[in-house]
């Protein structure tokens, strides 16, 4: 993966899993292991205008993309479906707005 560039031209998430120890058992998990739960979290990037602090609990992996989603519109940041790349450029040159997800 490339170094983070001063001219940055991407957005990060950060996926956190918990690791925690269960303290009621005195039940540690063993090394390079974690839970199926966790946060999403966005990182900072101003050439976007995106400030960090918005994030999302998710309590499975399957939770896991709701949770990416979430984040992502509480952001303001529009995804473009591949599907629609193709027309949502044409809208871009026509100044008008395309399907987004």
């Amino acid at each position: 993966m490339p170094k983070t560039a001063k001219d940055n031209k991407t957005i990060k998430l950060s996926i956190y899993f918990w690791t925690n120890v269960n303290r009621k058992d005195d039940i540690e998990l063993p090394k390079r292991t974690c839970w199926d739960s966790g946060f999403v979290d966005i990182v900072s990037n101003n050439r976007h205008s995106i400030r960090s602090g918005i994030h999302k609990n998710f309590n499975n992996i399957d939770e896991l993309l709701g949770a990416i989603k979430d984040v992502l519109k509480r952001s303001s940041v529009k995804v473009v479906s591949s599907k629609k790349d193709k027309e949502y450029k044409e809208a871009l040159k026509k100044m008008k707005e395309s399907e987004l997800i």
